[in-house]
């Protein structure tokens, strides 16, 4: 066994008594510790930003594809196409809030969180709290909506 197995093994091996003495130097120390940190940062912010976007395009293209695959699941779950025209063109559908209440949604979930809410809500719970709209119809939703009177 070589010493980079010997370490690993060994940390598998006292995970929690190592991560309990780092918590607590961290917390004794915690001035010092964010200090160093600014100071690293503040120094080397040329690595960090190359290590970022090094990182980033490693996994920007996973994350779009999971996307993609996400979308396509609820544009499926809400019927490919618009709920007022019957436009089934993809590129310009868009997922509507029958209640206009999308602003408060989006200010409380990431995408991602909302995709998965639609696909596992009920269908009846679906249909009455989201449609697919074609950019059109949505626009105009949302004119007639702002032109009711209160």
């Amino acid at each position: 066994m070589n010493q980079a197995e010997y370490f690993k093994q060994y940390y598998e091996e006292n995970k929690n008594e190592i991560n309990q003495k780092c918590r607590d130097y961290y917390n004794e120390q915690k001035a010092k510790v964010l200090k160093k940190q600014a100071e690293y940062r503040l120094f080397n912010w040329h690595k960090i930003k190359e290590k970022n976007l090094h990182y980033y395009d490693k996994v920007r293209e996973k994350w779009a594809k999971e996307r993609w695959d996400l979308r396509q699941k609820v544009l499926e779950r809400l019927g490919n196409k618009c709920s007022r025209c019957g436009f089934d063109d993809w590129r310009t559908l868009q997922i509507d809030h029958v209640k206009n209440d999308g602003y408060i949604e989006r200010k409380q979930l990431h995408w991602r969180k909302l995709y998965n809410l639609i696909l596992s809500l009920p269908e009846d719970e679906l249909k009455k709290n989201y449609q697919l709209l074609c950019a059109n119809c949505n626009w105009i939703k949302k004119y007639e909506e702002a032109s009711k009177p209160f």
